[in-house]
């Protein structure tokens, strides 16, 4: 199954920002940073009515490899 990075987006009331609560299906709450969930229906409900956001994650550039040196 496909997985996509989601994290809660903000709440705002009257006019004062506050930290959103989203339940998970399984229970428990979504992690305030975001976490990796499956990319059902149940997610895809909580995109459209804008509880959650989709976090694009940029890759971390790769460590380029170490030279191999020959040992005698």
């Amino acid at each position: 199954m496909k997985r996509i990075f989601i994290k809660p987006t903000p709440l705002v009331i009257d006019g004062e920002t506050l930290a959103r609560k989203v339940r998970k299906p399984v229970g428990g709450h979504l992690a305030a940073d975001g976490e990796e969930v499956n990319d059902d229906t149940y997610w895809q409900r909580r995109l459209a009515d804008q509880e959650v956001e989709l976090v694009q994650r940029t890759a971390s550039p790769a460590t380029p490899p170490s030279p191999v040196r020959a040992t005698k």
